[in-house]
């Protein structure tokens, strides 16, 4: 199952992976052959795997915590885990054991390629707020988890976003017109004016917000929208992979960027989008259990260094309860 695999992948991630299938019925003898030389390979292989036992364990406590006869949907790694109505004679062991496999794997995978791509010439780590000067003068900030390369030449001033989220502010080109472009996958945005932001989401959609002034943003791969649009100050569009770009919606400028100053604002935001903005920022990962749960409407303003606090004030709101893991992954469920 899982031998020939390490190569290239998280220890946690494959240690997870052993630990469920484990808990899941007896291992073949192919299978545990497989798993004690994995385990010989390296010590941190044999501590991978003890702390995903002593992380499956704890997440035993919530088998008791649930009257109603749910499993997850699926197991994958969203930050909402759906539930299916089930009879209420399947057995509480096998509830809690899905609801944990769930868990365990989205605790596992959440950290993982977050540094995959092209070398960067600034990038952050989670977390992470920064600002760098190009040799222009023009101004990156750089938000949580981002990367930026910078290829300037005499005819042409180009940023390449790799991953995450930045806002631009262009200096003046001196001497002859040097255009400066900003590509994020197949959207590229030419600045007309001063500063917009630009970010790269994970299924492949890129949104360029302008702050200031204007800025034509192309698109490329063909798709059913249109393939160029110039975008006011105050005003944003989206561009997804092969589906050409969406139409222009207004923003409010003073909020698109809050993280610039060290803080989240949340206006009525569904809990599932919420904890999606919360996971860019903290190397814990955070889990809604509950469908329902996940679609509660939420407000506040959240400092960047004062996050774990901002859960703790979520659930008291929501009155949703938690499960800390430490070091790992919050259960609100």
């Amino acid at each position: 199952m899982i031998e020939g695999e390490t190569q290239g992948r998280d220890i946690h991630e494959e240690a997870a992976a052993w630990v469920v299938r484990a808990e899941r019925g007896p291992l073949s003898e192919a299978e545990t052959r497989a798993l004690e030389a994995w385990l010989a390979e390296s010590d941190r292989h044999g501590a991978a795997y003890a702390f995903a036992q002593a992380t499956w364990n704890d997440l035993g406590r919530l088998g008791g915590s649930s009257s109603d006869a749910a499993v997850p949907a699926d197991g994958g790694g969203d930050a909402v885990v759906p539930f299916k109505a089930r009879p209420r004679r399947v057995a509480r062991r096998r509830l809690w054991q899905g609801l944990a496999a769930s868990v365990l794997m989205v605790a596992a995978i959440g950290g993982f390629n977050r540094f995959a791509g092209p070398a960067a010439d600034y990038q952050t780590a989670v977390g992470e707020v920064r600002s760098v000067s190009l040799p222009d003068g023009s101004t990156v900030h750089l938000n949580t988890d981002s990367a930026i390369a910078v290829r300037y030449d005499p005819g042409h001033r180009h940023v390449a976003l790799l991953r995450g989220e930045a806002v631009f502010a262009v200096a003046p080109a001196s001497g002859a017109p040097r255009p400066f472009t900003v590509e994020a996958g197949e959207t590229r945005a030419r600045a007309l004016g001063t500063r917009f932001l630009v970010r790269a989401y994970e299924e492949d959609t890129v949104e360029v917000a302008v702050l200031e002034h204007r800025v034509e943003v192309t698109a490329e791969g063909g798709g059913q929208g249109a393939s160029a649009v110039v975008v006011d100050a105050g005003q944003a569009v989206r561009h997804g992979e092969g589906t050409g770009i969406g139409p222009v919606r207004r923003i409010d400028g003073a909020r698109a960027a809050e993280w610039r100053h060290g803080r989240l604002v949340f206006d009525q935001l569904s809990l599932a989008r919420a904890v999606a903005e919360l996971n860019r920022y903290r190397p814990e990962r955070i889990v809604v259990l509950d469908a329902a749960l996940a679609e509660r409407r939420v407000s506040g303003v959240f400092r960047l260094n004062g996050l774990d606090d901002a859960v703790d004030v979520i659930a008291d709101e929501l009155d949703a309860r938690t499960l800390r893991l430490p070091s790992m992954i919050t259960v609100l469920y």
